[in-house]
């Protein structure tokens, strides 16, 4: 039975090396992300650009890039609010960043409407 059990740890060991995704891969995949989403949207394949963008963010919290580029997507998305705290996000690690600054003015700005905000923040991209 002791057997038994140091041939099943063995196995389960060698599995779980085997399977365990490291920092290393999982920074490579997000930054393989952030790339080909940089592409979609240069493309302007918005849409499938956004899901990869997404992940890329998620996994590189502390990446103004990432961030940034989220920010960029969701804002040419229309998606306001998500992006202008994707802005937010950026100027948390990077506080002055001229363009997200200037694009979360615009956004937040109350004395304007909704639609001539839009227009200003994406003339900024």
């Amino acid at each position: 039975m002791i057997h038994l059990m140091s041939v099943f740890r063995g196995c389960l060991l060698a599995w779980a090396a085997v399977c365990v995704v490291q920092p290393a891969e999982l920074r490579a995949d997000a930054e393989d992300d952030l790339a080909e989403g940089r592409k979609m949207v240069a493309a302007g394949d918005l849409v499938a650009a956004l899901p990869r963008l997404t992940a890329a963010a998620q996994m590189l919290p502390q990446s103004v890039e990432a961030q940034l580029a989220l920010a960029e997507c969701q804002l040419k998305l229309g998606q306001v609010d998500e992006a202008l705290g994707q802005y937010r996000k950026v100027l948390k690690l990077s506080p002055e960043h001229a363009q997200a600054k200037a694009i979360v003015a615009e956004l937040a700005g109350q004395q304007q409407s909704f639609d001539a905000r839009l227009a200003q923040a994406q003339r900024r991209l």
